[in-house]
């Protein structure tokens, strides 16, 4: 606004001083009065100005033009000296600036950010292995639950499942993250205390269990503490929490996460005390790493971001924090370094203290600022939201997005969006899907980074050229890993196996509801038959122990369930065979094997063409009303089946197997023919229609035509192309241009 206010003014002087002013105020007293109010006004400012540059200045211009220009001269010479002083005082100011930086900056080491070392996995030498399965949701690793006000029986009770939320096991210190109430201090302004030199400081390493239970007792003593984490995440699936950093106002801490993983839950006592205010910035993700690699959950948070956010600053991120508040200059090249090396250099040592040794100065001067602007109570509303978050595995995160609830694949299938980010087809979204899961599966296995398996391009190269051998597949163009060479026939199987079924979908001439038929046809009659009478010797040794326990029901289920599932698809038993109390012989059980025979051939004969020649063929045996068998057969379906009786299939089921058989064998006839025959019993019917709808549409043109009247006074319509012709015909015109563009001008 300001800025727009010096345009105009500057627009409005260049006009006016091309202007003759006491002109116009010679011929408008009101213009005249303006000028000298104006010009008063300016000699009051100037003389201002000339007496602040110096006490040894006695210059005052009066409202004179002459003695003006007869003092030029001192007042150049005056304004020369007020330039020349306030060029020494900025020149003053930068030198304590850069003078303030290299102090600052001093012992943040320089040194390379990413040496490339070759480090073990820590994850070896965890003494809980990490699990990496989604065999179920992500339960809290809480054994014990200080300062609750839920118990933690309760707090740890499985969520049952929603509308698009699975099941799971909520934030078990939710209860008091909401309810709990901050310390009083936050609400009341203070001076800020002033951190101490940062290079008169040094951070103690803790490594040890005894080392870590004197710093839990330290920081009880404190109502804030600053707290920051160090994470990596490129070669683990989930990623590992490396270092832990914490400062009270007069110890820096750096805690090794990797050694002590196991024994940090008791930083629960410390950092879920509400009396104490824990400082994060940009805690979204720090909330995640705390709970899922050692079980801790942060209550009475203060996010210093959001703080950020809600006064109005231009950045919001730490580094801007650092140079604004303690002018200290943070080198985040750091910030990418591979925290899993040990020991640890210097240089990361200094950039990992650094983060939380002026959070707590930075604290207070957003704590008075806030509440000169009363702002604080949103702010700690927005650090609850962040505090209140957990972390879910991928199989049981929530259907839709939400900020509370954090998983690594933040997709239902994720495969589909990584083809749609590149622009690949749909139709391959079935080999994406194939080689993405292969991938995860052995991340998972291996607790690797997916991306370090295999990279995304890689996957998408593999996708786009689709090798069909190994050797193909290590010569594609793009970062080979040793698990792509170690499994790079399984890939191409994979990758030869996913094309085949895609083609076989997208082939017009495949009949999709005779795809079974292929899985039979591979399937020997041999290895049926022995089935059948596996199946067979099964029922008799049942039959047998169920007559020497006399118990029917438990024994029999408990054998014939076995059964493998192939043979259940071809063989229906009837119920009452199951639901027989009496006692067996083994008479009864060949003659019921028996009926299971002739229908498990007829399930054969009706299933596929091929297995049906080499099997006996079953004769079918029709129904007839006056037989008496038939009559007590339809019986067998109402009464209940008792031990001595035979039980035969059910004649509705012949019926209808027998007429789907006949259908078949007239379809296959009529294709065999060479003409499809016609039916012409509605050939007739068809042309008389066809007929009426002809002299019907004649009859009412005739009219349309009839309606319309002979007008003497209309005027005749002339057709534009053809009048156009003609005058074109009648027009002497030449040829102008060559070539194939050719036009014609009037001459």
């Amino acid at each position: 606004m300001d800025k727009y206010k010096n345009d105009i003014y500057i627009k409005l002087y260049e006009a006016l001083s091309e202007e003759n002013i006491s002109f116009y105020g010679a011929t408008d007293k009101k213009i005249k009065k303006a000028l000298d109010v104006t010009k008063e006004h300016i000699l009051n400012k100037v003389n201002k100005l000339l007496k602040g540059l110096g006490d040894e200045n006695k210059l005052q211009i009066e409202n004179k033009s002459s003695k003006l220009f007869d003092d030029w001269s001192s007042i150049q010479t005056i304004l020369d000296i007020g330039f020349e002083k306030s060029d020494k005082l900025c020149d003053l100011k930068k030198q304590k600036s850069l003078k303030r930086k290299a102090e600052t900056s001093e012992y943040l080491l320089t040194g390379p950010a990413n040496k490339k070392l070759k480090i073990e996995k820590p994850q070896l030498y965890f003494k809980t292995l990490v699990d990496n399965t989604d065999s179920g949701p992500f339960k809290p690793k809480l054994s014990y639950k200080p300062h609750y006000i839920e118990p933690l029986e309760i707090s740890l009770q499985l969520v049952p499942a929603e509308a698009g939320v699975p099941e799971h096991y909520k934030n078990p210190y939710s209860v008091e993250i909401t309810k709990q109430e901050y310390n009083g201090l936050i609400y009341k302004k203070q001076d800020p205390i002033h951190y101490l030199p940062f290079n008169e400081t040094n951070a103690l390493f803790i490594t040890s269990d005894e080392e870590l239970k004197g710093m839990v007792a330290d920081l009880k003593k404190y109502t804030e503490l600053a707290i920051d984490l160090e994470h990596h995440d490129l070669r683990s699936y989930y990623g590992i929490t490396c270092l832990m950093q914490i400062s009270t106002r007069d110890q820096d801490y750096i805690i090794d996460t990797l050694v002590l993983r196991d024994e940090l839950t008791q930083l629960n006592e410390v950092f879920c005390d509400p009396n104490i205010v824990k400082v994060l910035h940009g805690a979204f993700m720090d909330i995640i790493w705390l709970q899922r690699d050692f079980g801790l959950y942060i209550v009475s948070l203060f996010d210093t971001y959001h703080a950020s956010r809600s006064l109005g600053f231009r950045k919001n991120s730490l580094a801007f924090l650092l140079s604004h508040y303690a002018n200290f200059d943070a080198d985040k090249q750091y910030q990418l370094a591979d925290w899993r090396q040990r020991p640890l250099t210097p240089e990361l040592l200094s950039y990992a203290r650094s983060d939380t040794h002026f959070l707590l100065y930075i604290f207070d001067m957003l704590r008075n600022e806030l509440l000169t602007k009363h702002k604080m109570t949103h702010v700690l509303e927005e650090s609850r939201k962040v505090a209140m978050r957990r972390f879910e595995n991928n199989t049981y995160r929530p259907d839709s997005l939400s900020a509370l609830v954090y998983s690594v694949q933040d997709k239902s299938k994720p495969w589909m969006y990584l083809a749609r980010n590149y622009y690949i087809p749909e139709r391959w979204d079935s080999l994406v899907e194939a080689i993405f899961k292969w991938r995860d599966e052995i991340a998972r296995k291996e607790d690797e980074n997916p991306r370090y398996i295999m990279s995304n391009q890689f996957l998408l190269k593999l996708v786009t050229e689709k090798p069909q051998t190994a050797s193909a597949v290590l010569a594609t163009e793009g970062l080979i890993t040793n698990y792509i060479k170690s499994n790079a026939n399984f890939i191409a199987n994979l990758i030869k196996n996913a094309v085949m079924n895609i083609q076989d979908e997208n082939d017009p001439n495949i009949d999709k509801s005779k795809v079974h038929s292929a899985n039979l046809d591979s399937i020997r009659v041999e290895d049926i038959i022995n089935e059948r009478q596996n199946f067979g010797r099964m029922i008799a040794h049942t039959s047998e122990e169920v007559v020497s326990s006399g118990n029917t029901s438990s024994a029999l289920f408990k054998s014939v369930f076995q059964v493998p599932y192939q043979l259940w698809n071809h063989l229906s038993l009837p119920s009452s065979f199951f639901s027989s109390s009496k006692k067996l012989t083994l008479d009864d059980i060949k003659s019921r094997e028996q009926v299971v025979e002739k229908e498990f051939k007829l399930e054969i004969k009706l299933s596929n063409p091929h297995l049906e020649s080499l099997v006996e063929v079953v004769p079918v045996v029709e129904a007839n009303e006056n037989d008496e068998s038939a009559a007590n057969e339809v019986s067998v379906d109402e009464k209940e089946s008792d031990g001595e009786d035979v039980v035969i299939l059910k004649p509705h089921r012949l019926e209808q197997r027998n007429k789907s058989f006949k259908e078949k064998q007239e379809v296959e006839s009529i294709q065999n023919q060479d003409i499809i025959p016609l039916d012409y019993t509605t050939g007739s019917k068809m042309l008389i229609n066809h007929d009426k709808k002809r002299k019907k549409g004649n009859k009412q043109k005739t009219q349309m035509a009839a309606k319309k009247d002979f007008n003497p006074y209309e005027e005749k319509r002339i057709d534009m192309k053809e009048k156009k012709g003609k005058v074109l015909k009648g027009m002497n015109r030449k040829r102008t241009g060559s070539g194939k563009s050719i036009s014609f001008k009037k001459r």
